[in-house]
């Protein structure tokens, strides 16, 4: 369906939206569930952009409310294009594009992806909010001059050729987080031995 930046408010294929989570909170899927019914009332838009420029959407806000729609049998679902200023800023769309290299190499594409990946608030926190906090603190620490682009990409290239992808640093930059292919979560100490 035809849509645009300035749209409040459209109605879009629920395959065509494209996640940018790699996990759900099975706390947020259950609090959904306690209030969807299938004709959609009372169901907020979820926040969509383009963050390619290719035309495909990626759910930005809205993924948990995403999934119990899908679930439910509903194939199209009321989208709002996300001009937030998390969204907007420089910051902000690096971020997004991490989760969606994350959620590529992951093969989570549609929102169906996500069903075996539904977790306790606590593996939640773990897993997605902490791994978020610290590829925040990478692309700060790369935008803010903290972290010069020659070492940090020294260092990504170095982790991948040990078959490891770099994916966040602490915030005093003393520790990289990275994982392995099958997303076990490591860290060292920065910078690399």
């Amino acid at each position: 369906m035809a849509h645009s930046p300035a749209s409040p408010a459209f109605w879009q294929d629920i395959a065509q939206l494209k996640p940018t989570q790699l996990y759900l909170s099975r706390q947020k899927v259950d609090r959904v569930n306690s209030w969807f019914h299938p004709s959609l009332q009372n169901f907020t838009p979820v926040s969509v952009r383009d963050f390619l420029g290719g035309g495909t959407l990626y759910l930005t806000d809205g993924h948990s409310r995403a999934y119990v729609a899908w679930r439910s049998g509903c194939r199209l679902v009321p989208c709002v294009y996300d001009n937030s200023e998390i969204v907007t800023n420089p910051l902000g769309q690096a971020q997004y594009r991490n989760d969606i290299q994350w959620c590529e190499r992951f093969h989570i594409r549609h929102i169906s992806h996500l069903a075996e990946r539904i977790v306790p608030p606590a593996d939640y926190a773990a897993l997605w909010q902490e791994r978020c906090e610290r590829m925040y603190q990478m692309e700060l620490a790369l935008q803010n001059g903290a972290l010069p682009l020659s070492v940090f990409q020294a260092t990504k290239q170095t982790l991948l050729a040990q078959g490891f992808f770099l994916y966040g640093f602490s915030q005093d930059l003393t520790v990289c987080y990275y994982e392995n292919a099958a997303g076990e979560l490591l860290e060292s100490p920065f910078p690399l031995p």
